[in-house]
């Protein structure tokens, strides 16, 4: 299944076979990644944030 953009705000899956790019099939042939279906659990302990800034500050100022 394929989600298509219709322009508004929504989507709409279609039938299209979605080709995975032979980079992602590179990393799971590695074992680097994998995926059983599922939303991702995150990760235990996240990064820490260096500094003053929020997350929200630092990606903001990496946009202009």
């Amino acid at each position: 299944m394929t989600c298509l953009p219709t322009g508004r705000d929504d989507v709409r899956l279609t039938g299209l076979p979605m080709q995975t790019p032979p980079d992602v099939l590179n990393l799971l042939d590695t074992g680097l990644v994998r995926w059983k279906g599922g939303k991702p659990q995150g990760l235990i302990e996240p990064p820490s944030i260096q500094g003053t800034k929020t997350i929200a500050e630092i990606v903001a100022e990496d946009r202009r």
